[in-house]
């Protein structure tokens, strides 16, 4: 298939359900696909003229969009070949036939979904997606359509099929979030956050994305496989209780090893955790943690490091320790905090 796109990311994106990077994949492949009008109205054609109806959106892989076209095709009378022959002849058609249609109808649905103007074409409308959206200094809880929980910590963004789909239950994720899913042995349950994929039934785990270069998976209870977008239906890294994954988005694993169950999960009980932090790990966490904007002298160096734990204290009595213990004076004025 042109530019390598998988039969699983079409199937993703006809079903609502891409990630921006099979979005990304699909757009290209219809840039290098290089059709004409000509070849485009009789794609139009063949695949209007199809009889799958709804059930062309629920084609998960090339197998099962063979066998569509192959019963379909056996269900048509045939015509005979030149010179009256059928038996074998007719055979070898149609399964080239049926070879055509399943390009014929694939690169129809994606080039109409996409580019259709007025709607047409398209097959349905796309999926309903839910957004839930913290500013900096919210934290919020959120219920999923299966009863599946999640903790949607600050600045951080959390996207959803509305009632999910009949295969999986898919979630984008932007920032860090917690999450105790329902178990349900006929719907995975997916998490995307920046092309970083963790897979599970029925687990309890931590996702942070706030650093650039790398994406954290912790494993509190259950059982996570973690892959890339691009790798999707692949067999990932395992992760068992107690254990974290650090992977980029190029799907490069950079570390892998146990981790502090209460020091990674506390934020979401209000639980602010200082362990030999810097001040520039300090001010950053601050900033998010409350939506500050702290301001710092800068002739000021820093040396110590702080140990401490805040339970859902506000930002003066923080402020309050850090400064006896790292020596210096502060000003709070609306959401700005000047360190001098």
């Amino acid at each position: 298939m042109p530019n390598k796109v998988s039969y699983s990311v079409i199937a993703r994106f006809l079903a609502g359900e891409a990630t921006e990077h099979d979005e990304k994949k699909i757009r290209e492949w219809i840039e290098k696909s290089l059709l004409d009008e000509c070849d485009l109205e009789q794609i139009r054609s063949a695949w209007e003229q199809s009889a799958f109806d709804d059930e062309r959106i629920k084609i998960i892989n090339q197998e099962d969009i063979r066998d569509k076209v192959w019963q379909q095709s056996v269900k048509t009378p045939g015509k005979a070949m030149p010179g009256g022959r059928r038996g074998t002849n007719f055979v070898y058609f149609t399964k080239i036939a049926a070879s055509a249609l399943i390009f014929v109808a694939v690169i129809t649905s994606v080039y109409f979904f996409i580019y259709s103007s007025n709607g047409a074409h398209q097959m349905r409308e796309p999926a309903s997606w839910v957004h839930k959206q913290n500013p900096s200094g919210e934290k919020s809880k959120i219920f999923l359509p299966d009863g599946s929980i999640v903790w949607l910590n600050s600045a951080s963004t959390l996207q959803f099929i509305d009632n999910f789909s009949d295969s999986n239950r898919f979630i984008k994720l932007t920032g860090e979030a917690y999450f105790e899913v329902v178990k349900d042995v006929n719907r995975p349950f997916i998490v995307d956050c920046r092309n970083v994929l963790a897979k599970a039934l029925g687990t309890s785990f931590n996702i942070n994305g706030y650093a650039q270069e790398a994406i954290n998976v912790s494993l509190l209870k259950g059982k996570v496989i973690i892959n890339t977008a691009e790798y999707r239906d692949d067999e990932g890294i395992i992760l068992n209780p107690g254990e974290f994954s650090l992977m980029n988005e190029a799907g490069e694993n950079l570390d892998i090893g146990k981790f502090d169950p209460e020091e990674t999960t506390a934020w979401k009980d209000g639980i602010l955790i200082f362990k030999d932090a810097s001040f520039n790990e300090i001010k950053e966490r601050l900033e998010l943690w409350y939506g500050v904007e702290i301001v710092v002298n800068t002739k000021m160096r820093f040396d110590k490091h702080f140990n401490g734990k805040f339970n859902n204290e506000n930002l003066q009595n923080v402020l309050e320790n850090l400064s006896f213990a790292m020596d210096f004076e502060y000003q709070m004025k609306n959401k700005i905090v000047t360190i001098n």
